[in-house]
């Protein structure tokens, strides 16, 4: 059952249809297709309505043999494809790495490793688990091609996005967990916001939904919140996570015990890393999001595994933790509304921004 009032979710139903087949609210489709700009309103459903109707055909595709071969995990005939790209390219392996990297032949431009992920999902739609061909073939992609996993589609989702997005009502946090590790930065990538600036954590939220499918999203919810999603990220239309999930008790409690594990550790405000368990803090963390929350405090991508700490403050209000500048920048939206300066000199909420931008621009070029 939904979590609003039948009437609310017959309006809300009406609304996607009216702005889907009425072109008067905003742009055409044709013109929401051309660009990649961040949407809301009619053209936010629209897009929406187009892109949800769609089903991946290779004979959509103007290569269907490449495009079948991904969807069924055929990892000979994808690494024979690579090798003939590679003699064909003119600088050899970069220029076939880009060629496929910017490979985008389906109608909703899905890259190529949302290609292989919709195949995947087909398979584990009939099976309890991902067969084993298209996890080889994924590591053949991110290894020996060397293809990110953050390219977007023309809504603007990433592989890893898509694969929490509990539509259709499936997931596998092994597959998703190998898509996040390849992620340069995994805390950005959790909290990506595509066109419509939803996060995995709204889409995960949402309310209109089917019979038996609160449990289902329960579990990426939590899933999505240990391993660094934000609750207060807003979309286009300015609704947040715990706003939309607020309306099931089950998502709402899950928010609220991770809010109260980042509050008694004095983890970062934005992804919950980098608490202290010291004295009269240990038994205060040991609910189950508590322990799943601080074995991530390592920074992401340090072989040395050296444990990240939540050591800045807001320069202006002196009372939110942050484990670097990026989180600092992406909390702002949501920290500025409650950011009280707890002296007269302090700073500005324009030179926190500032100078939180400036530190990410920093931290990029020294990284």
């Amino acid at each position: 059952m939904s979590g609003l009032p039948p009437s609310m979710d017959e309006e809300r139903l009406k609304a996607l249809f009216e702005a889907y087949v009425n072109p008067s609210g905003g742009r055409t489709l044709e013109e929401l297709l051309k660009f990649k700009d961040r949407l809301k309103g009619a053209e936010a459903q629209r897009l929406r309505g187009h892109f949800s109707s769609y089903g991946l055909h290779p004979a959509d595709c103007q290569d269907p043999i490449f495009v079948a071969d991904l969807m069924t995990g055929r990892l000979k005939a994808l690494q024979q494809r690579w090798e003939d790209d590679v003699k064909e390219a003119k600088r050899s392996v970069e220029e076939a790495r880009i060629k496929w990297e910017n490979f985008r032949d389906s109608p909703n431009q899905l890259p190529i490793v949302d290609i292989l992920q919709i195949g995947a999902w087909t398979q584990l739609s009939n099976v309890k688990s991902i067969p084993e061909r298209y996890y080889d073939c994924l590591e053949f992609l991110i290894k020996k091609v060397g293809m990110s996993v953050e390219g977007t589609d023309v809504a603007g989702y990433t592989a890893l996005q898509h694969s929490l997005t509990c539509t259709p009502l499936l997931h596998d946090f092994e597959w998703s967990s190998l898509l996040l590790q390849a992620c340069p930065d995994p805390i950005t990538a959790i909290n990506h916001r595509n066109r419509y600036g939803t996060t995995s954590m709204h889409e995960a939220s949402m309310t209109l939904m089917r019979p038996g499918e609160t449990e289902n999203r329960a579990k990426v919810l939590r899933w999505l919140l240990e391993h660094g999603a934000n609750a207060d990220v807003l979309d286009g239309d300015h609704c947040s996570p715990r706003s939309t999930g607020g309306r099931v008790p089950q998502f709402k409690q899950i928010i609220q015990e991770f809010d109260q594990v980042q509050i008694k550790t004095e983890a970062c405000g934005f992804c919950r890393r980098g608490g202290f368990v010291g004295k009269g803090k240990a038994k205060a963390a040991n609910s189950a999001s508590g322990e799943a929350n601080l074995k991530e405090c390592t920074q992401g991508g340090n072989e040395e595994g050296v444990p990240l700490r939540a050591n800045l403050r807001c320069g202006r209000c002196r009372a939110r933790n942050y484990c670097g500048a990026a989180c600092q920048k992406m909390d702002w939206a949501a920290h500025k509304k409650q950011c009280v300066a707890v002296a007269s000199n302090a700073p500005s909420q324009s030179e926190v921004e500032s100078k939180a931008t400036s530190e990410v621009k920093k931290e990029e070029t020294t990284s």
